[in-house]
C-alpha cells in the first residue's frame, strides 16, 4: 500500500515559491520518513508507505537563501493507495509512474542533477 497525503504550511507558501516549497519538505523529511515512510513529495502532495489516522502536526524552522523560517506544517491524510489494483487501469498506472517519477527527480535534485 501506498498512502497518499496533503499538507498545510503556516504562514501559507505563495504558489509561486516552489524552491521554498522543497526546501520545507526537506526540512521535516526525517520526520516524515518516522511517522508516514516517506517516500516521495510533489508539491503539497506527499505519499509514504505508513497510514496516518489524524492529522499529523510538525514544527519547523531552516534557512533559505539566507533567511531564516519557521512553518507549522500538517499533514493530512487523502487516499490509500493499493499498487497492484492501480496497475490494472491506465489510471492508476499514470498514478503510480507519478509517484515513482517524483521519487526519481527528487533523488536527483538531492544529487544536484537536476
Amino acid at each position: 500500500m501506498v498512502y497518499q497525503f496533503t499538507f498545510d504550511a503556516e504562514p501559507v507558501i505563495p504558489q509561486d515559491s516552489k524552491q521554498l516549497l522543497i526546501a520545507l519538505t526537506k526540512s521535516i523529511r526525517k520526520e516524515l520518513k518516522e511517522k508516514i515512510g516517506y517516500v516521495t513529495a510533489s508539491g503539497l502532495m506527499i505519499w509514504g508507505v505508513k497510514n496516518l489516522n489524524i492529522p499529523l502536526c510538525i514544527k519547523t524552522q531552516f534557512q533559505y537563501q539566507d533567511k531564516d523560517y519557521k512553518f507549522d506544517v500538517i499533514i493530512k491524510p487523502t487516499k490509500t493507495l493499493d499498487v497492484p489494483t492501480l496497475l490494472k487501469t491506465a489510471e492508476g498506472t499514470r498514478m503510480v509512474f507519478q509517484i515513482f517519477n517524483n521519487k526519481i527527480k527528487a533523488v536527483l535534485r538531492d544529487r544536484k542533477m537536476d
